[in-house]
């Protein structure tokens, strides 16, 4: 049985006429019930909230989520922020008087944890190095201050380039926080550290807060103000140039309704639908702008050439709907199978936001469907004048510049039509540039570089690296025995030593730090000298309980709703006399946790090379996994409470680093995603699988030609460039599909191939033009966001899409003239 056969170009012309005739006739009807919907989706679309936390970024069965949870749940809440400051006299008894006083303001700001500073280390002191045990009872000297203690001596070593720098002129108080909000995130807590920062006592300054979260929040603050300038920014921008391009009042008024009904939409249905906005959803209104006004602009380009042939306004507005609603949908279907192509992405924020601006694309479609009609047809006796004095600034330069594109266009196509073995020769050679230069593309995976090198925040992150040390905070979880011997603290020991010899090309571990290393120290003190570790470490944590417990997970988890007795050293005394009972007691309900771990804090240098960056995350983890699978690793545990799994390596640090390599090494999946998905649409659109093909090499080109770019320039790709080829694909093709409408208009009309290609290239070049022009200044807006990422996208996106109307003005003309012989002029 043979498939049924497509239907004919008459019966397709017909039905869009009826189609059009039947809009034209219900063209109330269908703004009303716009209005209808959009009145019931408001409320829901302004219930729409952002997640700011960083697991929303990964899949839910990612191993580097699992780890980082692991951290989280076992210790309670684990990321880091570091409040630093400058202190001329910080080791003096006035300087630590200011550290206590700016630790007790960091540790009421809601939701941290704890701290460490030099006043809980001088605390630390006071308690295993009471005045009156083996020293003067008469000695008031604040103990952290006391050269001549080699246990002082020692604490400020361990704790140099953390609680304090090593020329001790700059302090810094380490704030743990507590578990993230689900939606806000770090969000409240770093606020509330800004506030400590601006109101410091004297003597304390120039302080800055520095750490992940503090760039995450950062980053989604810049996000959210940039989406909202970039918003009206955009229409501002875009609806004077739909007035100059179409002379006509009614386009402008028809892009803002399709804007705001598309946008409300959208965010209603992803409310509905349980979704939230992330971090690359601030864009929604800017790119749904350019998609709106590309539409406006082939339909009123449609409509005012109509008129100026003498059609009354609604057989005008009949004829151009029937001729454009069918290109403008596979516009918008194209555009939604770009977006679409997001999906397989690795990163939870991008595949919501491909499916936001899927969404967003076919409620253009719909938009323009609903209010098109009435408003090229309708309007009042008032309207009707100030339709006519946008038709005066009509100057007759614009006119004639419009035609000479026309021509030029038909000269263009004439030429490339008849040299189209060179021009594609000419494309085959530029297609081999691109590749090489899409092989020297390299990333960065440095979120600090999201920045702008002259922001706050990266000044902030420079004073730290150089005058302190590395600002980015990551860590290691290793398993521990219930019972916290000498050979497992050695064990440990040895691990951390093996951690500060890694070098990877001149880079190094900037501080390894653990309880190991605290517990060294207090087995110098003649009272925990002869004792275990765990009594040692139940001491130290009477001092600094909660930074203890984000350490090492307490044999029996603390209530939090217990009041905490503040440290003394009687409490001291009490933790030696009963520290084996209090740390061991609660056995099974740590092994109902999967047992005890322990903690070390690493810290980096932010400021990296992406290369040695994800060297030096990649060399940690092998020397971990090597060290906690080695028999004497096993030793160290009893024979009853083996160790549950090797080390793991985790921490904001190495999130960071992994979805930023996840996102840019998606981009060729996607891409391909992206093509194959416009393809199959352009095979349905033109019943053919040879024009389709003709069709999307035009597109496919300029965006690899951008990427090329970057590569033999040596600009990296961030997060930004990463998204754009799969993006701009979608954009770029809806010139193509407009050119492929007319081609296939003039074929059904009896038209040869030849002249349906000039008359094709004739009729488009000039809205193409339009809405190119549109198109990049609308994403050229995005180039003034400070978050770096959305000025790339906006700036590439652009560049891309200038590129594929060229390649859709020259190289689709010339790929359509395979083949076809030109006519023998007659008389």
């Amino acid at each position: 049985m043979s498939p049924p056969a497509s239907p004919s170009p008459t019966t397709r012309i017909a039905f869009q006429t009826r189609l059009a005739g039947w809009m034209i006739a219900r063209r109330r009807e269908l703004a009303v019930t716009g209005l209808i919907i959009l009145a019931l989706a408001w409320p829901a679309s302004s219930r729409l909230e952002m997640d700011r936390t960083i697991d929303q970024m990964f899949a839910s069965d990612d191993p580097t989520l699992l780890a980082y949870e692991e951290l989280r749940e076992s210790f309670g809440g684990n990321a880091v922020v570091m409040l630093v400051y400058r202190d001329e006299r910080l080791f003096t008894p006035e300087g630590l008087q200011r550290a206590t006083e700016i630790s007790d303001r960091v540790k009421l700001v809601p939701g941290v944890r704890g701290t460490l500073s030099v006043a809980e280390l001088n605390g630390i002191l006071g308690l295993i190095r009471p005045p009156g045990l083996f020293r003067r009872s008469s000695d008031d000297t604040p103990p952290l201050l006391r050269r001549r203690d080699p246990i002082a001596r020692a604490f400020d070593q361990l704790f140099a380039g953390y609680t304090h720098s090593e020329n001790r002129r700059l302090g810094s108080v380490v704030a743990l926080l507590d578990v993230a909000d689900e939606e806000r995130g770090f969000a409240d807590a770093v606020r509330g550290l800004s506030e400590v920062v601006r109101e410091l006592p004297e003597g304390a300054t120039d302080a800055v807060l520095v750490g992940e979260p503090v760039l995450l929040e950062q980053g989604f603050d810049l996000i959210q103000r940039d989406g909202r300038r970039l918003a009206w920014l955009t229409v501002a921008l875009l609806s004077p140039c739909v007035l100059v391009l179409i002379r006509s009042i009614r386009f402008v008024i028809l892009q803002a309704l399709v804007i705001l009904w598309a946008v409300t939409m959208t965010r209603a249905i992803l409310h509905w639908l349980d979704f939230e906005l992330s971090l690359v959803s601030s864009i929604l209104t800017a790119i749904v702008t350019v998609i709106t006004v590309t539409a406006v602009i082939h339909l009123g380009s449609s409509q005012r050439v109509l008129r100026k042939r003498g059609y009354e306004a609604k057989p005008a507005a009949a004829r151009s709907l029937a001729w454009l609603i069918p290109p403008i949908f596979w516009a918008c279907i194209t555009d939604a199978a770009g977006f679409l192509s997001l999906t397989v992405s690795g990163v939870t924020p991008v595949r919501e936001f491909g499916w936001m601006m899927a969404i967003a694309s076919l409620a253009v479609f719909v938009a323009m469907s609903l209010f098109a009609p009435l408003l090229l047809t309708g309007g009042s006796s008032r309207f009707a004048r100030l339709e006519s004095w946008a038709q005066s600034i009509d100057p007759k330069l614009l006119a004639r510049r419009g035609r000479q594109v026309r021509k030029g266009s038909l000269r263009i196509a004439s030429f490339l039509v008849r040299h189209r073995l060179a021009t594609i020769a000419v494309a085959a050679c530029l297609s081999g540039l691109t590749m090489l230069g899409v092989s020297r593309l390299e990333i960065e995976s440095s979120f600090l570089r999201n920045f702008h090198e002259d922001s706050d925040l990266v000044a902030a992150y420079q004073m730290v690296e150089s005058e302190l040390s590395g600002a980015g905070v990551w860590d290691v979880v290793l398993d521990a025995p219930e019972n916290l011997t000498t050979g497992y603290m050695n064990q440990v020991r040895g691990l951390q030593q093996e951690l500060r010899d890694i070098d990877v090309d001149g880079e190094r571990l900037t501080k390894v730090l653990s309880l190991a290393d605290a517990d060294e120290i207090a087995a110098g003190v003649p009272l925990f000298r002869f004792v275990s570790p765990a009594i040692r470490l139940a001491g130290i944590r009477t001092a600094i309980p909660e930074f203890s417990d984000a350490l090492l997970v307490p044999a029996e988890p603390p209530d939090p709703t217990a009041e905490t007795e503040p440290p003394t050293a009687n409490n001291a005394a009490d933790a030696v006399a009963g520290g084996a009972a209090d740390v061991n007691v609660g056995a099974d309900a740590v092994a109902a946790r999967d047992g005890r771990k322990l903690r070390i804090m690493l810290r980096s240098r932010e400021h990296l090379p992406t290369e040695t960056k994800i060297a030096l995350i990649g060399e940690v983890e092998r020397v971990v996994a090597a060290w906690t699978e080695s028999p004497e690793w096993g030793a160290a545990f009893p024979d009853d409470d083996p160790p549950r799994a090797a080390g793991r390596v985790t921490g904001y640090y190495v999130l960071l680093a992994r979805v930023v390599s996840q996102l840019i090494s998606d981009q060729w999946r996607c891409l391909a995603v992206s093509a194959a998905l416009v393809w199959l649409l352009l095979c349905v659109a033109t019943r053919s699988p040879r024009l389709a093909l003709v069709a999307l090499i035009p597109n496919v080109l300029p965006v690899l030609g951008v990427l090329a770019a970057l590569g033999l320039s040596g600009t990296r790709m961030n997060m930004g460039a990463a998204m754009i080829a799969a993006v701009s694909i979608g954009l770029s093709i809806d010139g193509s599909v407009h050119f492929m409408a007319n081609y296939r208009r003039k074929l059904s009309r009896g038209r040869t191939p030849y002249h349906a290609v000039l008359f094709a290239q004739k009729q488009i070049g000039l809205p193409l033009l339009m809405a190119t022009l549109a198109l990049v200044i609308g994403f050229s807006v995005l180039a003034i966001s400070e978050f770096i990422p959305t000025a790339t996208f906006g700036v590439l996106t652009a560049a891309a899409l200038v590129a594929g109307t060229l390649t859709n003005l020259t190289l689709l003309p010339a790929l359509l003239g395979i083949g076809i012989t030109r006519p023998k002029p007659t008389n």
